[in-house]
C-alpha cells in the first residue's frame, strides 16, 4: 500500500516541473484544454489533480487530500490552489511540508 507521504511527494515531485501547475482545472494538456487528471495528455494539474494522478483508490485520494487540507489550515484546497496570489512554490513547499509531517 502506498502512504500518505509517497503520494504527496510523487504529486509534488509532478507539481515542481516547470509550467506543471495550473489553477480553476483539475487538469490541462498541452493545449490548455480540461482533461482528467491520468490522462496521458495531462501536462498541468492543480493540488488536487496532482494527488489523482498519483493515486488509483478512492481511499488514498481522500487521506492524501486530509493530509494536505492539514498542512495549509483550509479544507477547501481547491480554493487554496485557485488564490490569485498562490504561486507554484507556495504548492510545492506545502506537499513537502505535508510529507515530512
Amino acid at each position: 500500500m502506498t502512504t500518505v507521504a509517497e503520494i504527496l511527494n510523487r504529486a509534488a515531485d509532478r507539481l515542481s516541473r516547470e509550467g506543471a501547475w495550473t489553477q480553476n482545472a483539475m487538469a490541462k494538456d498541452a493545449d490548455g484544454t480540461q482533461v482528467p487528471p491520468r490522462y496521458a495528455t495531462a501536462c498541468q494539474w492543480c493540488s488536487k489533480g496532482a494527488i489523482r494522478a498519483e493515486t488509483k483508490y478512492f481511499y488514498d485520494v481522500y487521506v492524501a487530500e486530509q493530509a494536505l487540507a492539514s498542512a495549509i489550515g483550509n479544507a477547501a484546497i481547491a480554493a487554496w490552489n485557485d488564490d490569485p496570489a498562490r504561486t507554484q512554490s507556495d504548492i510545492v513547499e506545502a506537499f513537502r511540508k505535508e510529507e515530512k509531517l
